[in-house]
C-alpha cells in the first residue's frame, strides 16, 4: 500500500535533489547564490509532478479502504496532507523564480511539510512494524506513535529485544557524563537535551584529538600508528551520530549499540592518547 510503503524523499541520500530533502537543500544554496536557477528550477519541476501523483494515488487508496483503524487513519490523513503541503509550497517556489525574497518564503511552507510528513511517516513505520513503546521510569506501554508518557510526562521509548547493559568506563569526565546521560535517558531520569549536549561536548574533544593528531610530522605519525588512532576517533564519531539519531528514534537500541561503541572505541583511544600528548611535548601538571 502506498500510504505504508511510499519515502521517495528519505530512502535516498539527501543531497539528491529528487527528493525533498534534497530539493530543499537545493533550494537554500540558490539562496546563498550557488545554484543557478535553472537548476532549481527544473528539480522543483520534477519533484512537484512526483509529490501531486504521490498524493493523489494516495488519497485514493484510503478512500477505497474501508476498514482503517481510526487511530491510524489519523497519521494517513495527516501524511496525504503533508503531500499537499509540500505540492503547493513547490509549485509557489517555481512560480517565485527568480525571486529570492518570494523563494525563502515558498521554501518555508515546503520545508514546514516536510517535517510534518516525516513525523507521520515515523509513527505508520512503528505502526506497520508493531512496536510499542513503554515508559523507561513507570513500564507504562503505549503505541509507538506516542512520544510522552501521560503519567510521568518522559520521553517513551522503543525496547531493545538485545539483553544489554550499560558498562561505566574508566575513561575521562566527557565519557563519564556521557555514560550518565545514556544511562539516565534509559531510566527516564534525564531529558534528550541534557544527552545531545553531552554528545557534542565529547564530539568537541574527539575533534581537538583528531587536530593534534594533525600537527604531527609523517615520522611521528608512523610511530604512534596514526591511521590506527583516526581510525578509533572515526568509530567514535560513528557511535555519537547514533546516540544522536536517539533523538528522532527514541530506540533504546540506538542509545545502546551506540554507547557501546562510543566506551569500546574510547578504551582503544585511550591507550593512544598518553604517547600522542608526550610526542607533542606536553606534560601534564605535577602538584
Amino acid at each position: 500500500m502506498r500510504l505504508l510503503g511510499e519515502a521517495l524523499e528519505f530512502e535516498l541520500p539527501p543531497e539528491n535533489p529528487r527528493t525533498v530533502r534534497g530539493t530543499i537543500s537545493l533550494a537554500q544554496r540558490y539562496l546563498a547564490g550557488e545554484v543557478e536557477v535553472d537548476e532549481l528550477a527544473e528539480a522543483v519541476e520534477w519533484l512537484a509532478h512526483q509529490i501531486r501523483n504521490i498524493h493523489r494515488q494516495s488519497a485514493q487508496e484510503l478512500k477505497a479502504q474501508s476498514k482503517v483503524d481510526p487511530q491510524l487513519r489519523v497519521h494517513l490523513e495527516a501524511q496525504i496532507d503533508a503531500y499537499e503541503v509540500i505540492g503547493d509550497g513547490l509549485e509557489r517556489l517555481s512560480e517565485s523564480l527568480p525571486d529570492q525574497a518570494e523563494v525563502a518564503d515558498a521554501l518555508t511552507m515546503v520545508e514546514e511539510g516536510a517535517e510534518i510528513l516525516a513525523d507521520h511517516q515515523q509513527a505508520l513505520e512503528a505502526w506497520a512494524s508493531g512496536d510499542v513503546a513503554i515508559c523507561p521510569k513507570c513500564g507504562r506501554r503505549q503505541q509507538a506513535r506516542e512520544r510522552q508518557c501521560p503519567d510521568c510526562s518522559v520521553l517513551l521509548v522503543l525496547p531493545d529485544a538485545s539483553d544489554f547493559e550499560f558498562q561505566s568506563v574508566n575513561l575521562g569526565p566527557a565519557y563519564i557524563e556521557l555514560y550518565e546521560a545514556c544511562k539516565g535517558i534509559a531510566e527516564g531520569e534525564l531529558v534528550v537535551s541534557e544527552l545531545l549536549a553531552r554528545v557534542d561536548a565529547l564530539s568537541g574533544e574527539l575533534a581537538q584529538t583528531e587536530f593534534l593528531l594533525e600537527q604531527l610530522d609523517s615520522g611521528a605519525r608512523a610511530q604512534l600508528n596514526a591511521p590506527a588512532i583516526s581510525a578509533q576517533l572515526q568509530r567514535s564519531l560513528e557511535g555519537l551520530e547514533r546516540i544522536r539519531g536517539f533523538a528522532d528514534s527514541a530506540a533504546l537500541a540506538d542509545l545502546n549499540r551506540g554507547w557501546a561503541t562510543v566506551s569500546q572505541a574510547g578504551e582503544q583511544l585511550a591507550r593512544s592518547i598518553v604517547p600522542l600528548a608526550e610526542t607533542l611535548g606536553y606534560k601534564p601538571p605535577t602538584e
